[in-house]
């Protein structure tokens, strides 16, 4: 990323509250040029009002936006230079996909006709050949790669993508995000990447922002966020975790022959570790007892439902042949206590 551009995105001190509910606390966010940001969390989090926020469709009730370097908190929609995909893609049903291109950059000073970029565009999502169809023609993939050429037509300062794949079936989204990811690096575009989906944030994001409670709890690279998580609320963020509710005593933690130091001197903690951080133990190594449940498979993986003697469950990959009902000692490649 070169210094010498502005920031697509930066907000300082951002607050909103609808009544007494404060919906985002004093939040600080910057998105890079060319940058890809992700931001997951719960229901409720924050992550549509901040969508609207940048959109211009809410004003802060504190803080400051600017979007690309230029003062944007009370700028009107229209005039702040993004490319919007909304969730249900928002496509007029009487247009063609071409129509949608060249209605959008009509009166845009361009090197270009809005014919040329609409042709352009068009062949860049593959849609070459579907220039005449109307929404009604295309299929769920096809309509949201419409969406996303025309949020790229008018040559955006940031692209906002609102639960961009929700609605497509499971097989088309795995494609279809990777290829609009592509396409927004092509361009150089910077996108701000609203999801509930942990994988995808994973799999398209340069930086992964979680938001929970109003509050940001954790940014960083998404492998980072992933393996090393600040707080619980981001550990659950990104699924794939299983939580245990511990009781610390003298300063330590004890699950079976392991223990870890404690956060705090006593009391409730939550031991916290991701499916593929369990592992069968060695020999002699440390672990702790269970009794296997029941199995099931995950995309080719045979996963175990497995039971504590205090009652508690946790999934882990199953290795070895194990039957229900059979006891085994596990232990933990990495954990985290909150």
């Amino acid at each position: 990323m070169r210094e010498d551009r502005h920031d697509a995105l930066q907000l300082t001190a951002v607050r909103k509250s609808f009544g007494r509910k404060t919906v985002l606390n004093r939040l600080d966010l910057r998105v890079g040029a060319g940058e890809i940001v992700a931001i997951l969390g719960p229901s409720g989090g924050g992550k549509t009002t901040l969508l609207r926020l940048v959109a211009g469709l809410l004003v802060p009730d504190e803080g400051r936006l600017l979007i690309g370097g230029r003062e944007a908190t009370r700028l009107p929609p229209e005039a702040r230079r993004l490319g919007y995909v909304f969730q249900d893609y928002a496509l007029w049903p009487h247009l063609s996909a071409r129509q949608h291109l060249e209605l959008v950059m009509q009166g845009a000073r361009d090197s270009v006709s809005p014919a040329e970029r609409a042709a352009a565009l068009l062949r860049t999502v593959g849609l070459q050949d579907h220039a005449r169809s109307r929404p009604g023609q295309l299929s769920g993939g096809q309509r949201q790669r419409v969406a996303l050429a025309r949020a790229l037509a008018v040559r955006p300062d940031l692209v906002l993508l609102d639960e961009p794949y929700s609605a497509l079936d499971p097989v088309l989204r795995e494609t279809l995000r990777g290829d609009v990811a592509d396409l927004l690096r092509q361009e150089g575009r910077a996108a701000l990447h609203v999801t509930h989906d942990p994988d995808e944030a994973l799999s398209v994001a340069d930086r992964l922002v979680v938001l929970s409670g109003g509050d940001l709890v954790d940014e960083g690279e998404p492998e980072q966020v992933y393996r090393q998580p600040r707080s619980l609320a981001s550990a659950r963020a990104l699924g794939r975790l299983n939580e245990l509710a511990m009781t610390a005593e003298q300063q330590t933690v004890r699950l079976g022959a392991l223990q870890w130091p404690a956060p705090r001197a006593q009391g409730p903690v939550t031991l916290a570790f991701r499916w593929e951080d369990v592992r069968a133990a060695q020999g002699e190594e440390p672990g702790f007892a269970v009794r296997l449940d029941a199995f099931f498979s995950s995309r080719g993986q045979r996963m175990g439902r497995f039971r504590l003697d205090s009652g508690e469950t946790l999934l882990a990959p199953l290795s070895t042949r194990l039957q229900p009902g059979d006891r085994t000692t596990l232990t933990l490649v990495r954990s985290h206590l909150f």
